[in-house]
């Protein structure tokens, strides 16, 4: 049994990151979606959380902050919720996305510059997206430029919807 869909919005303490007001939104409308679907947003969308259930899921949604590290592309990062966990820091790091195993047939990165990273000769593009596409998720929606909190709810909104209606996730 595999749930449908895993939406994360985080919060992480310190003013380093701009808030991202349209993000929960964003995650509460496309889990309209689907029958079994986890929303996880705030505190509750830690690190170990990801790390310990993102296997479960078909769909895997993350509308966060993203560091891209274009010298260290294994120390990119998906900002999730900080907590107390001594073990864990609220990124996830290209080089631990690579030690998970998921069996998504879909990962959604909605943030911006999430495509990026370094581009190495004979290896190609090195950053999360590769760690993800390593990890199982056969199919990624990233970006590759800045983009808008409201805007990017409003596309993903429609690109949810279409999918419901079985329309391919290429269209």
């Amino acid at each position: 049994w595999v749930n449908s869909l895993l939406p994360f919005k985080s919060v992480f303490r310190g003013a380093r990151f701009e808030s991202l007001p349209y993000a929960e939104l964003e995650v509460r409308t496309i889990a309209e979606n689907f029958e079994k679907a986890t929303v996880v947003i705030g505190r509750e969308a830690s690190e170990r959380k990801f790390k310990e259930g993102a296997q479960n899921y078909r769909f895997i949604h993350l509308a966060t902050h993203n560091i891209t590290d274009d010298k260290q592309p294994m120390y990119s990062k998906i900002i999730l919720a900080q907590t107390d966990d001594k073990n864990e820091d609220g990124f996830l790091q290209t080089y631990e996305v690579y030690n998970l195993r998921l069996n998504a047939e879909l990962v959604v990165l909605s943030g911006c510059n999430t495509g990026l990273g370094r581009l190495s000769r004979g290896e190609g593009l090195i950053g999360v997206t590769r760690a993800f596409l390593y990890a199982g998720a056969p199919s990624l929606v990233v970006s590759l430029w800045p983009v808008n909190d409201e805007s990017t709810a409003e596309l993903m909104k429609y690109f949810y919807r279409n999918l419901k209606a079985d329309m391919a996730k290429n269209q």
